[in-house]
């Protein structure tokens, strides 16, 4: 209906109680006990008008309040992603290494000539490479050989003779005078005690070998290595051994010293 029709309703409606309010009063006992009974039908009416359905729409929005905290934890969710970022600003490995590279340039450029130093300068006119022990042969009856091999480096600017100088022992030394690089052996009693000394041989034609060299050895050149050479002494049976065996070259001597098994123990031995 309008609102004007309303109006009148409402309007009639309130006559109507007014009126039944009113006879009521005059003749109270006139009211049949089923009109007041509707009383409680009519206040029930409103009782049906749902306010409920105010509140029903309330729940979703508080429900949709409530999904709110995800977006929330969403938000929040993206901190990692801040701190990922921080993380890959904080961490600079190419700033460690840069300064690497300026600690390896002087060195790549390093001055050459500072790197080349001069050589000290020879002090030994002879460097003697003595190759093996002493290996004893036989002889005879009352001796035997004493086998040994080495090679001599010349170091000088003049070649070095096989023998220079008269040596004539027995027993004592050869004079500073005495030079090549012809081995003088020296031959030690059973204790050790020096006995004497001797020239040593070498394997030559001409002291009944077949099978040795022509002549005396060669002078070796300057600046050249006399090669392998095979030299011997002779030492007796009764507990006598080659104990040092030396060459001497402008007074000076570059020896060697073995026990009386025959091994080599000293490569650059004083000789007595």
């Amino acid at each position: 209906m309008n609102r004007a029709n309303s109006l009148r309703f409402l309007i009639c409606l309130c006559f109507v109680v007014l009126l039944a309010s009113a006879c009521s009063q005059v003749t109270p006992t006139s009211v049949p006990p089923t009109a007041v009974a509707l009383a409680p039908t009519a206040t029930s009416i409103p009782a049906i008008e749902p306010p409920a359905t105010a509140t029903n729409t309330v729940l979703p929005t508080d429900t949709a309040t409530a999904t709110l905290a995800p977006t929330d934890t969403a938000t929040s969710a993206s901190a990692p992603t801040d701190t990922a970022t921080a993380t890959n600003t904080l961490v600079p490995p190419s700033a460690t290494r840069v300064p690497l590279v300026p600690t390896r340039v002087p060195v790549t450029l390093a001055p050459r000539p500072t790197l080349a130093p001069t050589l000290p300068p020879i002090t030994n006119n002879l460097q003697v490479d003595w190759r093996s022990g002493i290996e004893y042969l036989a002889r005879d009856g009352s001796s035997r050989w004493c086998q040994m091999h080495n090679a001599v480096q010349n170091n000088t600017s003049a070649e070095v003779v096989f023998q220079q100088g008269n040596f004539t022992p027995p027993g004592v030394p050869p004079p500073a005078t005495y030079s090549g690089y012809d081995p003088v052996f020296g031959i030690a009693n059973p204790d050790g005690s020096l006995k004497q000394w001797r020239v040593g041989g070498w394997y030559s034609k001409l002291f009944g070998w077949p099978n040795g060299i022509p002549g005396y050895p060669a002078p070796v050149p300057a600046g050249q290595n006399s090669g392998d050479w095979t030299w011997y002494s002779v030492a007796q049976n009764n507990g006598e051994y080659c104990r040092y065996v030396y060459v001497q070259s402008q007074g000076k001597k570059y020896g060697a010293e073995y026990n009386a098994q025959g091994q080599l123990i000293n490569r650059n031995v004083t000789i007595p």
